[in-house]
């Protein structure tokens, strides 16, 4: 869905899938994707700090969380 443009709709699926599986580091990594492609940003850095959280090892979850921290810098 994310790669056909349908944001809405994967955040939909992910929210399901993170309620049936509230352990898994890749589902609130997806999370964070989908909500920074929809320029949720807040959003999208609790996500993969909860992914991190499940996975301290989730090194796309801490490069995601740095770059939304300097978009944050930029805009305030």
């Amino acid at each position: 869905m994310i790669k056909k443009g349908q944001i809405e709709e994967a955040i939909s699926i992910f929210t399901l899938l993170i309620s049936e599986f509230p352990n898994s580091s890749n589902a609130f990594d997806s999370m964070g994707e989908s909500y920074f492609l929809n320029d949720q940003f807040e959003l999208s850095k609790i996500s993969y700090q909860k992914s991190l959280e499940r996975n301290p090892e989730n090194t796309n979850a801490e490069e995601m969380i740095n770059r939304i921290e300097k978009i944050n810098v930029k805009t305030n």
